[in-house]
Order: structure tokens, then sequence, then C-alpha cells
């Protein structure tokens, strides 16, 4: 598999695209000093929606370089979409959830500040760019599909505003009482079809106040829990997101 790099790029078979206008200078870069490839040879380009291009150089100057479209891949998706409301986390434990859910081919993230929420908004509100940023990155590592939308940071009465009346909801709450992830989709799509969207609600460090699970269940969301380990809120976000992801992919 060629490596992929990511534009802002609508594709047609046979079009010229002169990269300069639609990609970093350093990214050029690396196509023509690290990777070494000059006229004549290709690679991938990805696009938002989640296509994939394989392009030929046919300018290797880089000031004009310039690939011509040879074929054009459909993008990877899923007919069930997952969306994640991840409270915001500290530092690069965000960073981290950003990349991996993005691997694991979310069609939405929503950045939380709750009640427990250790990083003010303020803080949170100037890393948007950085994890749009991120979330590129790892289309282009995974090729896992569409690029997710990074939403600007919400409350939990907003996010919840923004779900889907019919989507299956789930918000992380661990508790003896609680069932399994996997079991409760198993249990729901015994009862129902499968819907367009399923919705992951992950609470930060400290977890979900009583009070907004209270208002979660009061909104239609199933509490839900990953098993006995006790998981950072990273490592949730992931297991949760690659668990849905699984569960879609196979129908168990």
């Amino acid at each position: 598999m060629s490596k992929r790099f990511f534009i802002k790029e609508t594709f047609s078979e046979n079009a010229i695209i002169a990269l300069p206008e639609k990609m970093s200078a350093k990214e050029i870069k690396h196509i023509t000093r690290v990777m070494r490839l000059g006229i004549g040879d290709n690679f991938t380009l990805i696009n938002p929606s989640g296509e994939e291009a394989l392009v030929e150089i046919i300018n290797d100057n880089t000031t004009a370089f310039t690939v011509k479209v040879l074929t054009i891949s459909p993008p990877k998706l899923h007919n069930t979409k997952i969306e994640v409301f991840p409270s915001v986390l500290k530092g690069p434990k965000m960073d981290w959830l950003i990349e991996k859910t993005t691997e694991l081919g979310v069609a939405e993230i929503f950045p939380l500040i709750t009640e427990h929420t250790v990083a003010t908004t303020q803080e949170s509100g100037g890393r948007l760019d950085r994890w749009k940023r991120i979330a590129e990155s790892a289309v282009k590592q995974s090729g896992s599909g569409a690029l997710p939308n990074i939403n600007a940071l919400k409350n939990l009465e907003e996010a919840i505003a923004l779900v889907s009346p019919e989507a299956w909801k789930f918000v992380l709450h661990p508790s003896p009482q609680t069932p399994i992830l996997w079991t409760a989709l198993k249990n729901l799509k015994e009862s129902s079809p499968l819907p367009e969207k399923i919705v992951l609600f992950l609470g930060p460090e400290g977890g979900f106040s009583n009070n907004e699970v209270k208002l979660l269940k009061e909104h239609g969301f199933l509490e839900i829990n990953l098993g006995e380990s006790i998981l950072r809120g990273e490592t949730a976000a992931i297991v949760a997101t690659a668990l849905v992801q699984h569960w879609i992919d196979f129908q168990c």
C-alpha cells in the first residue's frame, strides 16, 4: 500500500492537481526528498470524504509539484456511524483519544466540558485546531474512512440536544448493576433494527457526576460498563469505540 497524503480536495479521474495550492511544503518535501519520488512515480491522496486517489507525478519541481489522478477508490464507510462525546482530558491524553478513535473510524467527535472535567474551557478551546490536525494525520495513516468532524466544545446540555432521537445512546458509567457494552448492543439488536448512529458519552478522569448520569438517562441513554478493569479515560474511549465498531462489522 502506497503512503497516503491528505488534501482538502475532491477527485475526478484524469484530473491534474497542483499540490502546492493544496498541500504543505513540508509534505511535498517528504514526498520528494524522504520518499525520493519523482516524475512517473505513484502515491495516494486521501480527502475529507474518505475517497482515495492513486496519482502519478507529472512535475516534481517542489514549487510546481503536479500530479495526475489515475484511479479513485470510494470511501470505506459504514451504514451505522459512531459518534463519540468524550469529556476533555488533560494534555496528551486527549490527543491520544482523538488519534485512536479516528483510526477506528468514528464519524464525529464532540469534546465535552463536564462537572469533573479538569481542563478549563479556555485551555481546551485552544486545542481544537491541534485535534483537527491529529485527526487528519490519523486518517492518512489508517485509511479508516472519512475525516471525522471535530466540533467546538459543548457542555452536557448542549451535547444532548445534538443527539439524534433515533440513535442508540450509551453513557459509560461503570458499576456492578450496569451491563457490559457488548451485551447492551445485543439486547438492543433483538428489539430494534440497527440504527444510523450509535452514540457514546464518555466521562473525564473522575467520571460523570450522579446528576449528569441522571440527566442522560432521562434523555434515553443506557448506562454501560467495559468490564471489571478500571480504565483511564482515554483507554475507555478507545475500547468502547473498538467494541462498537467490531460489533457493527460483524453484526454480533
